[in-house]
């Protein structure tokens, strides 16, 4: 099995988030994952803290799809793992392109569409700034703008999708989950989990890691 991960909007170089993915890969390969390959949009900084563009969701489904083909190619089976921004670039690249190898989806903290509509309006600035605190260059509030709600994206889904957040979740609270839930309860194969103990960003220190990871990876 391989192992596909889509970050979220702030890069996945970032400092702040070293333990996130660490703890992602780390556990991916004592579960005997063989290829694990973090995707790192247009407008995100890579390992040197160098910008190449800036983000928009085009480039960034562009490049999932990429992913996604090379992955194809191997003729093996892969798992994709979407991380909040990631979950909607995830939902967005699998709807266009027709893939054989595709094990699961796991999304976790997908952002309902009213913290976007903030995001796109009132606080533009303050995110813009944190994003660039962050590593990525947002192209403008386009971006929030254009990105389709994963309310709408969801039910369409036709592969084995896991949604999921953690208790302590504040950009993707609990209450979200169980409307999605119910937008999608006829749909067997999208099922729905909620970790007690996690919050957006999940490490060793968080009290249920050991839960988090064998959804993401199980």
């Amino acid at each position: 099995m391989d192992l596909l991960i889509i970050p979220g909007l702030a890069t996945p170089y970032a400092k702040k988030y070293e333990a996130v993915y660490n703890l992602l890969i780390t556990e991916a390969k004592r579960r005997s994952y063989n290829d694990i390959v973090i995707t790192r949009f247009p407008g995100q900084a890579d390992q040197d803290d160098q910008f190449d563009g800036v983000l928009t969701i085009k480039n960034s489904v562009d490049i999932v799809i990429s992913a996604i083909k090379a992955f194809e190619e191997t003729k093996s089976p892969f798992r994709i793992i979407g991380r909040s921004f990631g979950c909607q670039i995830t939902l967005l690249a699998t709807s266009q392109i027709k893939t054989s190898w595709l094990d699961k989806i796991v999304l976790w903290g997908p952002t309902p569409s009213w913290l976007q509509w903030q995001c796109a309006n009132d606080r533009y600035a303050e995110i813009y700034k944190d994003a660039l605190d962050k590593g990525t260059h947002i192209s403008s509030k386009e971006v929030f703008r254009d990105i389709q709600p994963v309310e709408i994206a969801l039910p369409s889904v036709e592969f084995s999708t896991l949604v999921s957040t953690g208790t302590d979740d504040e950009y993707s609270p609990p209450t979200f989950i169980t409307y999605l839930q119910a937008l999608c309860k006829d749909k067997n194969h999208i099922t729905f989990a909620v970790v007690e103990g996690c919050a957006h960003s999940v490490t060793t220190e968080s009290l249920g890691w050991r839960q988090y990871i064998s959804l993401m990876l199980d």
